[in-house]
């Protein structure tokens, strides 16, 4: 019995060499898509998270979002709902997700809130509604 040998029998080519050979050839080949794994979604509206995160000048971190339109393609999980973000990690740290802030160059994003900054600020108002019983 023979076996192909995938690496000297067949070549991969990529994507886009493969799309303009399918053209050439007269196929009527699809827009490119891509696939959303997680999506943010505020007021309604649905987004994709960009890689890029920024600091703004109050020291709050914001990532870059993308708007995502109807005939996205987005994943689904086993029961057939999209996959939503609530809370993502960067640089070891854990942040939740919030608002919708315009740059006013057109450019979208979402502050992240740190988790760990949440707790100690609840932690600080409990202490002083304690303090403040005390003192009655």
């Amino acid at each position: 019995m023979k076996y192909l040998n995938e690496e000297s029998q067949f070549t991969r080519i990529s994507d886009e060499h493969a799309r303009s050979m399918m053209e050439s050839m007269g196929y009527t080949v699809p827009p490119k898509t891509t696939i959303v794994s997680d999506v943010y979604v505020n007021e309604g509206r649905r987004f994709s998270l960009a890689e890029e995160v920024i600091e703004a000048d109050d020291n709050e971190l914001y990532v870059r979002l993308d708007e995502l339109n109807e005939s996205s393609i987005t994943h689904v999980d086993e029961s057939g709902r999209e996959s939503l973000l609530e809370a993502i990690s960067f640089e070891e740290e854990e942040y939740v997700l919030e608002g919708l802030y315009d740059d006013g160059e057109g450019g979208l994003f979402a502050r992240l809130i740190g988790e760990s900054f949440d707790v100690v600020e609840e932690d600080e108002e409990e202490d002083e509604d304690t303090d403040e019983d005390e003192e009655a």
